[in-house]
């Protein structure tokens, strides 16, 4: 990691990319967007994929999903996943406030690729992280991260996303263990690093979801792309997952992308340029477990729901004060509201058709979610 440290770019350079027009962000904020997903869209990660309507020739496609509609406090991951489109563009998320949607748009400005592919992944807030890089956490072409979720543990997994809020970030990004007490954020091509800017970070632990950490080698790297050898990849084209390179010695500066591979049934990330992935390069992957049912994810949650399957009342408690609860449909519409200022909160859910919905609960630690089944 030492090179990152002893490359500096003119700031004449670095003006060109920390850009602040939103021009590009295009699209009617009264029209109607439904999901564009595979396998289903109400889980922690899901598939997004641009097509006229969600991106209306903008540079940036809009994002449809109960966890993330009328949240700015949301924190999404983004990971490419190659459906035959090349999409050889560096992404980041952007919320807009008027239409009350998250995006993934390109850095370049450039028009959003038609039926580009994604996988998204919305952490609880408890397991995630808004870094803000400033003038005194950048050394260089790093960002260093002062967090308890990530300091002193260089082996807790991690995935990162650039966030926009006044600045372009064209670069490819990522994550690197600094002293072995924090970690960081980094620029793969080793310019200096772009402040202030914004990244959300993810680690590993919530449940429902699992991780690992995987290098490339002669065995699972025998082409251009690495391997993924997981108990809920293989075999499984379905599978949703996100990841982000890890430095380790290497460095990475191509776009990437997952896509599962049929003919030895594994996934794999490649280069959206074709170029090989070096052997020695490691990668945090996160991988939604769905063998888990609800009882099973809302039972490891700090809220928790009784009873679940619901009839006319549910009871939601947590560990945090909670402030306010919305119980919205799989498309996003909320059709409870309530405020509140207590541990323990009842609802009547009378009115609720029979089916599953998603209670959103914000409390003075943050905002979590809980799948509500009604009977």
């Amino acid at each position: 990691m030492k090179t990152i440290f002893t490359t500096l770019l003119a700031f004449c350079v670095i003006s060109l990319h920390a850009q602040s027009d939103r021009s590009q962000f295009q699209f009617n904020h009264n029209q109607t967007v439904t999901y564009n997903t595979e396998g289903g869209n109400d889980g922690k990660i899901f598939i997004h994929t641009s097509d006229p309507v969600n991106s209306s020739g903008g540079d940036g496609t809009i994002m449809d999903h109960p966890l993330l509609n009328n949240n700015p406090n949301a924190r999404p991951i983004v990971s490419h996943v190659w459906n035959g489109v090349v999409n050889n563009k560096i992404s980041g998320v952007y919320y807009d406030a008027a239409a009350g949607r998250w995006l993934i748009y390109n850095e370049d400005s450039s028009v959003h690729t038609q039926d580009a592919k994604y996988m998204v992944y919305v952490p609880d807030s408890n397991y995630s992280i808004q870094h803000l890089a400033t003038s005194t956490n950048v050394i260089n072409a790093a960002s260093i991260i002062t967090n308890p979720l990530l300091d002193n543990q260089p082996n807790r997994n991690a995935v990162v996303t650039h966030v926009f809020v006044n600045e372009r970030i064209n670069k490819n990004i990522g994550l690197f263990n600094y002293g072995g007490s924090n970690r960081g954020v980094f620029f793969e091509d080793l310019t200096a690093f772009i402040h202030p800017s914004t990244y959300h970070v993810a680690v590993a632990g919530e449940s429902g979801i699992q991780t690992f950490r995987i290098k490339s080698d002669a065995i699972n790297t025998p082409f251009d792309c690495v391997r993924l050898d997981h108990p809920l990849l293989n075999n499984n084209p379905n599978a949703k997952l996100v990841y982000s390179h890890m430095w380790d010695g290497d460095y990475l500066d191509h776009v990437t992308y997952l896509y599962f591979n049929p003919t030895i049934v594994k996934w794999v990330i490649c280069s959206e340029d074709s170029a090989d992935i070096p052997l020695g390069n490691v990668f945090d992957v996160f991988v939604l477990d769905e063998s888990m049912s609800v009882e099973d994810v809302n039972s490891q949650n700090s809220l928790k729901s009784f009873p679940n399957p619901m009839k006319d009342l549910v009871t939601l408690t947590s560990d945090q004060l909670i402030q306010e609860v919305k119980i919205m449909n799989m498309a996003g519409q909320i059709l409870l509201e309530n405020s509140f200022d207590e541990k323990s909160v009842s609802l009547s859910v009378s009115s609720l058709s029979p089916g599953v919905y998603l209670a959103q609960v914000k409390t003075d630690k943050g905002t979590e979610s809980i799948k509500l089944i009604k009977k």
